[in-house]
């Protein structure tokens, strides 16, 4: 997938964590993906959220990439959850996650609203079952 990254955000607040990277871009098959990297926490949760919903807000569907997430803690799981109770009620939305990741969503509640995926490939294929992957699909 290219790497345009229009909506770059980097933060990390403490010594020793992984900085969270987040990148914003357009799929070859059509669907936004969210790609993260780092750790998602009560400090780097904002800017999540900002580029989940920044995601949200053209007409495709949005696959949020959390493969390359080291620790996804509470704070994470409600940032994404806010920005997904935001989204239009006919936009198709996936996670892709670890097992570890998808289990703290789980334990959150997050995934019932938002379908969660062991890989790309698989949520981008759920995109495309499902319609939604914008205005050239």
């Amino acid at each position: 997938m290219p790497d345009p990254r229009p909506h770059d955000r980097t933060v990390c607040s403490r010594d020793g964590c992984t900085p969270l990277d987040v990148g914003v871009g357009v799929h070859p098959f059509g669907a936004r993906v969210c790609a993260v990297r780092g750790e998602v926490d009560i400090s780097s949760a904002p800017a999540l959220e900002a580029a989940v919903r920044s995601a949200l807000s053209g007409d495709r569907a949005v696959v949020v990439d959390l493969t390359l997430v080291d620790c996804v803690g509470s704070a994470g799981a409600h940032a994404l959850a806010r920005a997904v109770s935001a989204a239009p009620v006919d936009r198709f939305l996936a996670l892709v996650a670890r097992p570890l990741a998808s289990r703290v969503l789980s334990l959150c509640g997050l995934t019932p609203a938002l379908p969660c995926y062991r890989t790309l490939a698989e949520a981008l294929l759920a995109c495309q079952d499902s319609g939604d992957t914008g205005p050239w699909s």
